[in-house]
């Protein structure tokens, strides 16, 4: 949720087939066909200008994520 405070979101390339929104986020499934790697392209404008932490969750695993966004 406080991504969404931070970015606003354009596009996401390939489109996720389910999207689920809860009180923690929200999360997106994709389907991985194909040989790896598999790449998933978040297009976002930030709302504001600071350095934001958060996780990103991976397969179940967060994994931490720092956003330095400038003016």
């Amino acid at each position: 949720a406080d991504f969404l405070t931070w970015f606003e979101g354009e596009t996401i390339t390939p489109r996720p087939q389910i999207e689920e929104s809860s009180p923690e986020g929200v999360t997106l499934h994709f389907n991985a066909l194909g040989p790896a790697p598999h790449r998933i392209a978040l297009y976002v404008t930030a709302r504001q200008v600071g350095i934001f932490h958060t996780a990103l969750t991976l397969d179940g695993t967060p994994l931490p994520a720092r956003f330095t966004v400038l003016p």
